[in-house]
């Protein structure tokens, strides 16, 4: 079970299909722009955002 997402980590969320990334204050679609509280119920952490190598997501749009 997951306690507190960690910041800029990739998770799977309880009923939705994309992997999500945290950014702290709440969870964002690496598909689409969706945003989703960050209490949402986490199901499985992938690994750091840093770390995921897939042509999924545009890394620009987590770069500040």
């Amino acid at each position: 079970m997951i306690n507190e997402p960690i910041l800029n980590h990739v998770y799977y969320l309880k009923d939705y299909t994309a992997p999500k990334v945290f950014l702290g204050t709440h969870f964002e679609c690496l598909l689409t722009d969706q945003k989703i509280g960050k209490g949402a119920k986490v199901v499985k952490r992938i690994c750091a955002l840093s770390e995921w190598n897939s042509p999924i997501y545009k890394p620009e749009r987590f770069t500040k």
